[in-house]
């Protein structure tokens, strides 16, 4: 004979769900949202790719984490077609990791609002142009 769970089995099995939920979510600062962002003729996506692979002095393969070579948590950043792979799988968790400053990691140079703000338009204004 089997026993249907409690409501307090249930219950807890709820709040941990919940729990780990939550735990996911980056802090407000660090969440990709669509406040604050440029309108499409203020950027060009070169910009963002620039960032993004280190051209522009601040990107993450510029500390040689993301090249070809190290590819740091498995991610790669020295090419656009790299650079594209990456965020469109990995957009929020990119975003959250150069706004908290995670990332460049290192001596690299952290990136400042107007380079967030870049992101956060590349993404609002539906990312890469086809």
């Amino acid at each position: 004979m089997t026993r249907a769970p409690s409501w307090h089995g249930q219950s807890v099995a709820a709040l941990v769900l919940l729990g780990s939920a939550v735990a996911c979510v980056a802090p407000a600062p660090e969440r990709l949202t669509c406040d604050d962002v440029l309108s499409p003729d203020q950027f060009k996506t070169a910009d963002l790719e620039a960032l993004m692979s280190g051209t522009s002095g601040k990107g993450c393969a510029a500390e040689e984490c993301h090249d070809g070579k190290t590819r740091e948590e498995g991610i790669r950043l020295d090419s656009s077609v790299y650079i594209y792979e990456e965020l469109s799988t990995r957009t929020d968790i990119l975003y959250a990791m150069v706004a908290s400053g995670e990332m460049p990691a290192g001596g690299g140079t952290r990136w400042d609002e107007g380079d967030l703000r870049l992101f956060r338009s590349w993404y609002c204004n539906g990312g890469f142009p086809q």
